[in-house]
């Protein structure tokens, strides 16, 4: 009879519970474009719209203004950030099993009751699901690795780091392209929240009959399997440290500026790309989730090759450091310079696709670059200084969908223009911050 090793059934659970964080985290980027009511674009050439697709019409839609349709958007990143940095907190009074659980269930939960609630409500009231929603996630990863380290063995770690990677962007990938053929075939955003909020609660219920927090009490695992996760897995004494340290250490703050710079041109691509290829553009859901999509697919190829290549080919010696400086510069600018074409492109939909596609492409190599920075800095809490750098990673993005806001109130391509130009000159400048206090010494705090 063939016996199926209960780690790998895990594996997949775990697996497939990222992919539906990510998708009930970013369904509501595109979703959002078609609940609230067109605005009128002015000033420049206006593009013509591709074949229509009538979302909800005679359905409710929101008369939400910019600065509303912003907080909504960043109401997530906040909840994220608070616990994101507060995740090893919970891990002290919780098993990781259940932050991954708990987070998935509350996060669709909120998410299915969107639709009911915001329509006898109004624009805040989304505004705190999304606060929740982030705060739900915030310790997703923490969760995952506290999960690794009691059912994956040593030698197995590199397949499971693989699939934890993978998961975000495949989430991603499903997010765009299954919500815009949601609503595009059934002419509806109501159904975007029912759908994702009713596959992520099934997701819950498989994995709280199939999964346990430990080996030793799960009932269907084999003998060997428990001798086998007992013996390699064993609990280290976790070592802590002051990020008072962390952060008054320019090591780690060139770190951070470099991976600012990467995130505000992933987060710009993931929130504020859909708006713009909606209103300004003038592309229909289903083309704008298949662009996104697009992205995130050529984003996930990228970071992998770079990943793959650099572990086999980056140089030992000290040109690592200037090796490594390149490919951050070219990993954080190129693709604000794709993006930035793509705004001259006017209406030409198929161009700015491809240069879309192109800035996921050339995104690799910076996330490769800042990853082994934080492994030269610290040997021992390179856990920690993670959390560090991706939570001011996303609280860096905060202010930017207000700022959206103010600058392109009308949606011209000229106001656009002006926020890409933005972007390359503070992605660039968080980038030469990062390259001027780049090194490969390991921390003092270490």
């Amino acid at each position: 009879m063939l016996s199926i090793q209960q780690r790998n059934i895990l594996l997949v659970m775990v697996f497939t519970g990222i992919i539906n964080s990510y998708i009930l985290r970013s369904c509501v980027h595109l979703a959002l474009t078609e609940m609230v009511v067109k605005q009128e674009t002015s000033g420049g050439r206006d593009c013509t719209s591709s074949k229509s697709i009538d979302i909800n019409p005679n359905g409710p839609r929101f008369e939400w203004t910019q600065r509303h349709q912003a907080a909504i958007l960043v109401s997530f990143l906040i909840g994220y950030v608070l616990s994101h940095t507060t995740g090893h907190i919970l891990l002290d009074k919780f098993e990781g099993h259940y932050i991954l659980a708990l987070g998935v269930l509350t996060s669709a939960a909120m998410t299915a009751i969107i639709p009911q609630v915001i329509i006898y409500s109004n624009w805040y009231v989304f505004c705190g699901i999304r606060l929740i929603v982030g705060m739900a996630q915030g310790p997703l990863f923490a969760g995952v690795a506290h999960i690794f380290s009691k059912w994956i063995p040593k030698q197995e770690h590199r397949k499971a780091s693989l699939l934890a990677y993978l998961g975000p962007h495949i989430g991603n990938i499903v997010a765009y392209i299954g919500t815009g053929i949601l609503m595009s075939s059934t002419t509806c955003w109501e159904v975007v929240y029912y759908v994702w909020g009713g596959l992520a609660t099934f997701w819950f219920l498989l994995f709280a009959i199939l999964c346990r927090s430990n080996p030793a009490n799960h009932p269907l695992i084999t003998p060997e399997e428990k001798l086998l996760l007992v013996n390699q897995t064993e609990s280290r004494p976790r070592l802590k440290v002051s990020r008072k340290k962390m952060l008054c250490d320019w090591k780690t703050l060139g770190i951070i500026s470099g991976w600012i710079g990467h995130s505000l041109v992933y987060f710009f691509v993931n929130i504020s790309l859909p708006k713009y290829l909606k209103e300004v553009i003038k592309v229909n859901v289903l083309e704008n989730g298949i662009m996104n999509s697009v992205f995130y697919a050529c984003a996930m190829i990228s970071i992998f090759i770079s990943i793959s290549a650099g572990e086999k080919s980056m140089p030992r010696d000290d040109s690592a450091l200037n090796t490594r400086r390149c490919l951050l510069i070219f990993g954080n600018l190129a693709p604000c310079v794709c993006l930035l074409l793509a705004g001259y492109l006017e209406c030409d939909r198929y161009k700015v696709g491809f240069l879309i596609a192109l800035s996921g492409l050339v995104m690799g190599p910076s996330y490769f670059a800042v990853r082994s920075s934080i492994y030269d800095l610290t040997h021992n809490f390179g856990a920690a200084a993670t959390v560090l750098v991706n939570g001011f990673g996303t609280l860096s993005y905060i202010p930017v969908p207000n700022a959206i806001a103010y600058i392109a109130s009308t949606n011209s391509r000229q106001e656009w223009l002006i926020i890409s130009l933005t972007l390359f000159g503070v992605t660039g400048l968080t980038t030469m911050i990062s390259v001027w206090k780049s090194t490969r010494q390991r921390a003092d705090w270490d």
